[in-house]
């Protein structure tokens, strides 16, 4: 039977009471970054200025640009979740913006600075899954409050359900449209266009093939005469200038040959297709298995508004990262982006030079047609002259070879780590793209992987310093999907280049590591302590060369969390989540690792962070468990008993003050499966705990806080690393 834990809460419904929720006026947020690096997932140019740019993130929000690309602003206020999948600037009024994100549909009324979420006639709000992502949003031309918009998921195709909703009233209320029956039960909507000469007339495309509704959508024929039998339709556009032009989009699978994708166009309003792939790529890999982008494909496509035949598709795989362009209605095919390792290139694509521009979203300027912008999974890229030359608009670039952003952070972080000696130099480890660093405050950055085997650029987990030699440092750096794998590897110039530290007959496992703590010796020298699954605990006294086990009285060697006391030598804890018949558990050494005993049962399981301050108290964060609490933890007995101060189901970033051991801050996340998933913020205590202040305003447009460190040597410099814009820092009072 397993043992129920009791946590010792010490007046807790006192102490969450005094949690200060007002946002912080005082507190000046500032974002910086790369640019770039991560998700652009939709992006809409504005009917009324060719200078005006709406982009759309998967984890970053929503981002505004009143200079062509050149700088932007996140406007993240109102949004429920930070996953925009379309953004629908209205045709009659340049004030009046919609977005399609995973939990639904938002309106602003004021260019995109603040959101309503509009909500009624949709399902209710779930806690556990999306409720209704939206995947195409079409507005009636002529009738500004007529809004229709879809449900799918085009990118994950996991969240569909054949239905659409329609607002008669500019979205103040909604109204499912589709009766049952009329379209496949599990079709994948992943386009919607409405005929401008008949606001009857729909046309629909995803998972199941084209569908044309004449009544509004009350009923729904197919439309496939011409189409491959697969049916896997993707984008569907109308040519302005001739709403009889059509063109489609259909997705090729790995390991099916033919290759079956490529571009379709009808010319009788999408009642038959004929096919248009002259001049596309049509490589196929070989294998069912494999992921369909080292398959051609084309997704997005965009018709010229004066010339119907003038059409331009985004080629959306890894073999086929570039911009094509057709002249005569889709009979041929030019590619007419040029990336820098191809022969006369036309782009320069920034520092993010390890992927290619891979199309995830396409638009042009209706104000200036010969403008295209187009976003990939880290750039967003234009040009003003039909595609002869590209620029990238996502960061700026240095001769020394130095970037900075230009308001266009889309990344997240693992991990924010100052030097503790170096003023200004910190280092950040990013998923996707590394290790960066600064160090001139977050003026700008330079990427640190020189090195490191690419196979293990993509994340750096955790980084320690040299107790004694300030060029000298160790890192973890690996993948970070599904457990993946990992390396550890050492500088000797703080960062500028990496020498990985082999596993074979040093005592390392071949497993990702995960906690990385360095120490003072006894003679001085640094003393490295890891953790890894397989091997538990590991120290190592010559930097890393040889390692040797310190599990003595440990359960198993799956350590969540370790960390050593500051200040009192030899002292240190290792944390485990629950296990087979067991309770979360933390365990206490005072040797130094060479032994261990179980001070006491846990109150949370799914542990994120773990901090001892330099009074001894050891404070945790941890999300919520099926039978755990999640929230932020506090031990003043060595482990032995816990109090919580502060009460959130997703608990994850700890930050104490070096130089004041009662002020900590926390950072409040939530998983990104649900309605209302952005996170909670950041929250300080001055008081050890006993009261709580909310550090949130609009400065601060994310609030997933998945990680915080202070400057150890700017006072009150606080750094915060997100879920989706990257840095911010700002300075407490």
């Amino acid at each position: 039977m397993k043992k129920i834990f009791v946590c010792m809460l010490v007046a807790t419904a006192a102490a969450l009471a005094q949690i200060q929720q007002q946002p912080a006026g005082g507190v000046v947020w500032t974002n910086v970054g790369p640019g770039g690096g991560g998700y652009i997932q939709s992006i809409a140019a504005s009917f009324f200025d060719a200078d005006e740019l709406f982009v759309g993130c998967d984890v970053g929000g929503f981002y505004r640009s009143t200079d062509g690309g050149k700088s932007y602003q996140v406007h993240n206020t109102g949004l429920q979740d930070y996953y925009v999948e379309v953004v629908a600037p209205h045709p009659a009024d340049p004030e009046l913006i919609f977005l399609g994100c995973r939990s639904g549909v938002y309106r602003s009324r004021d260019r995109g600075r603040s959101w309503q979420w509009l909500r009624e006639g949709f399902p209710a709000i779930s806690g556990w899954s999306w409720s209704a992502a939206i995947s195409a949003i079409a507005f009636v031309p002529g009738k500004p409050q007529v809004v229709y918009a879809a449900v799918g998921d085009p990118r994950g195709g996991k969240h569909y359900r054949s239905e659409i909703y329609r607002s008669l009233d500019g979205g103040d209320s909604w109204t499912q449209i589709v009766s049952p029956g009329q379209l496949p039960e599990k079709c994948n909507i992943t386009a919607l266009q409405i005929d401008p000469r008949n606001d009857q007339r729909l046309l629909i495309a995803g998972s199941c093939g084209v569908f044309i509704s004449t009544d509004g959508g009350a009923s729904w024929q197919e439309s496939n005469d011409g189409l491959p039998a697969h049916r896997r339709a993707r984008r569907l556009v109308i040519a302005p200038s001739n709403p009889d032009v059509v063109y489609l989009s259909m997705c090729a699978a790995s390991g099916e040959k033919p290759w079956q994708g490529g571009v379709y166009r009808s010319d009788d309003g999408g009642r038959s297709w004929q096919a248009r792939c002259t001049g596309l790529p049509n490589h196929v890999a070989p294998k069912a298995s494999d992921t369909v982008m080292l398959t051609s494909n084309v997704d997005r496509l965009q018709v010229d508004p004066r010339d119907a035949d003038k059409v331009w598709a985004g080629g959306r795989a890894w073999v086929n990262a570039t911009v094509y362009l057709s002249r005569d209605g889709g009979q041929n095919w030019q590619t007419v982006l040029r990336n820098t390792h191809l022969e006369d290139p036309n782009y320069q694509s920034g520092w993010i030079n390890f992927w290619g521009p891979s199309v995830t979203c396409l638009t042009l300027s209706p104000v200036k047609p010969d403008r295209l912008y187009f976003g990939t999974s880290g750039h967003v890229i234009r040009t003003d002259n039909d595609g002869r030359s590209w620029e990238q608009h996502y960061c700026r670039q240095f001769d020394d070879g130095r970037i900075a952003g230009t308001g266009l952070e889309v990344t997240c972080l693992h991990n924010v780590m100052p030097h503790p000696r170096i003023a200004d130099k910190v280092f950040f480890g990013y998923f996707d793209i590394g290790l960066l660093w600064t160090d001139d405050g977050g003026e700008s950055f330079r990427r640190s992987v020189q090195g490191i085997p690419r196979a293990h650029q993509n994340s750096c987990f955790t980084m320690v310093f040299d107790t004694r030699d300030d060029a000298r440092a160790w890192a973890v750096f690996g993948s970070w999907g599904g457990g993946g794998s990992g390396i550890m590897a050492e500088t000797r110039d703080c960062g500028q280049s990496w020498t990985p530290l082999t596993h074979e007959n040093s005592g390392l496992g071949s497993d990702k590591p995960g906690n990385l703590t360095a120490l003072p010796g006894a003679d001085g020298a640094t003393v490295l302590y890891l953790t890894q699954k397989s091997k538990g605990l590991l120290c190592s006294s010559d930097g890393g060369q040889s390692w040797q086990p310190r599990n003595a009285g440990l359960p198993d060697t799956d350590i969540r969390l370790f960390a050593a006391h500051p200040t009192v030598a030899g002292k240190m804890f290792c944390l485990f989540s629950a296990g087979k018949d067991r309770e979360p558990a933390a365990y206490l050494s005072q040797d130094g690792g060479q032994s261990w005993s179980k001070a006491g049962d846990l109150p949370c399981s799914d542990l994120k962070r773990i901090v001892v301050a330099e009074d001894g108290v050891v404070y945790v964060t941890g999300r919520v468990s099926r039978e755990h609490q999640g929230g932020l933890f506090a031990s003043r007995d060595d482990g032995k008993s816990w109090q919580k101060l502060f009460a959130n189901k997703f608990a994850q970033g700890l930050a104490v003050d070096p130089r004041n051991p009662r002020r900590i801050v926390i950072g409040l996340i939530d998983h990104p499966y649900h309605d209302q998933c952005t996170g909670d913020g950041v929250y300080v205590s001055n008081d050890g705990g006993g009261s709580w202040q909310c550090l949130n305003n609009e400065t601060l447009h994310n609030l997933s806080a998945t990680c915080i460190a202070f400057d150890p040597q700017r006072p009150n410099k606080l750094w915060i690393g997100t879920g989706g814009n990257g840095l911010f820092y700002t300075t407490l009072e």
